[in-house]
Order: C-alpha cells, then structure tokens, then sequence
C-alpha cells in the first residue's frame, strides 16, 4: 500500500465543464418561502417533467416543494465553473 491511489475527485474534470452542488434544507420541517437565486440556481419550478426520483421506484422528490421534510433535503443545485465558487454559491441561497 503505497497511499498514491488517485480517487475521482482528485482529478481535474474536462475543460467547461461546470461543478453542481445541493443546496440542503438545515431544519428538520418548514415551509420554502423564497429561495434567493441567482443565474446558476436551479430549482423544482426548473424541472421538466416529474421531480421525482428514486433507487427503484421514482418516489421520493428530486427538489423540495413548498415544504422541506428533513434536515439535508435538496431544495436546490447551483451550478459552477469549479468548487469553490460552487460552495460560495450554494452558501448564499
């Protein structure tokens, strides 16, 4: 064991590419009110289709709607030309 393996997020992804990050409900129950966005924000009003998803069945919503349910819970992704301005982003909505 040489403590050199190389895991995925130590690779610098292609060029233009953009890093996503959730933005995460921090209370166990609550209504969204607003959420601030900017031009890189995307939430479920930005879904087409079902906001659904699931590990089997699509059950579970993809964004929070008008209510988050538990702490952690997506209410939003914003979108990024790296990690850092990403996490800046995400921190702010």
């Amino acid at each position: 064991v040489t403590g050199k393996a190389q895991y995925v997020a130590d690779v610098p992804g292609p060029m233009n590419t953009l890093f996503v990050l959730p933005v995460t409900s921090k209370v166990a129950a609550g209504r969204l009110v607003s959420i601030d966005i900017s031009s890189m924000v995307y939430t479920a009003k930005d879904v087409t289709g079902a906001n659904l998803w699931g590990p089997i069945e699509n059950t579970e919503l993809l964004f929070a709607v008008d209510r988050v349910e538990c702490v952690g819970q997506v209410v939003a992704i914003v979108a990024a030309e790296n990690e850092s301005l990403a996490s800046t982003a995400a921190n702010k909505v």
